[in-house]
């Protein structure tokens, strides 16, 4: 490895990948940070100060001199953020897909002792957010991904059936040679369908010359009266 390359992986090390969520505050709380992001961006390191426990998806914000409960949740889907420098070209700089909720109130079912709490499945709905980042989005969990009504013994009939089907072909690939018959239901429905039904009463020969030769006729007539 030459000395130009370590120099290049340390100049890497040096840089960590752009991680963003969404940090949801009381509205009270969210109007005086948006405020001094506004007037004073430089302010908002010695004001605002987040400590997360990444194993219990807990933590406290610190906003001034208020203490608030946070607790992280996963959002329904990712969401895309996008940074731009004068409002026509746009660039994408990270997938969102965890929101941090602030409250007053300590959150429900709040054990700092049980450790696993993340890790089991009886809790992991706890720690998935129901609602999505608009209004019209509420509750789009259960409306987007909502449990179907299924009927057990169409699914056990439709798996008898994938099962014949796939042992039917398989058959067909190892056989020599292999034929077809289509077998209706109902016979008397397949010997009332015949050609009639299509192409209306069949002529012979003879009446089709007939018929041609009597329009042919009155085709003439009518361009002599015309004519004349």
């Amino acid at each position: 490895m030459s000395s130009n390359d370590s120099q290049r992986q340390k100049e890497k090390n040096k840089y960590e990948l752009e991680e963003q969520f969404l940090l949801r505050l009381p509205e009270k709380e969210a109007n005086d940070l948006k405020n001094v992001l506004h007037s004073k961006p430089k302010k908002v390191k010695k004001m605002l100060k987040i400590s997360l426990n990444s194993e219990m998806n807990e933590g406290v914000v610190h906003l001034n001199k208020k203490v608030l409960n946070a607790r992280v949740f996963d959002l329904p889907c990712h969401v895309e953020s996008l940074k731009t420098t004068d409002r026509v070209d746009f660039y994408k700089t990270a997938d969102i897909s965890k929101i941090v909720v602030c409250k007053k109130e300590p959150f429900e079912n709040n054990d700092e002792n049980n450790k696993n709490v993340v890790t089991s499945k009886k809790n992991l709905k706890k720690y998935s957010y129901p609602h999505g980042l608009t209004p019209p989005l509420k509750n789009v969990r259960k409306r987007r991904f909502r449990k179907v009504l299924k009927n057990k013994i169409d699914l056990e009939d439709v798996d008898e059936i994938e099962k014949e089907v796939l042992w039917l072909l398989r058959m067909d690939v190892e056989a020599v040679s292999s034929r077809y018959e289509l077998i209706y239901d109902n016979v008397s429905s397949r010997n009332d369908f015949d050609e009639r039904s299509l192409f209306g009463e069949i002529s012979d020969c003879d009446s089709d010359e007939e018929n041609r030769s009597s329009t042919s006729l009155e085709l003439s007539t009518s361009l002599n009266i015309f004519s004349q």
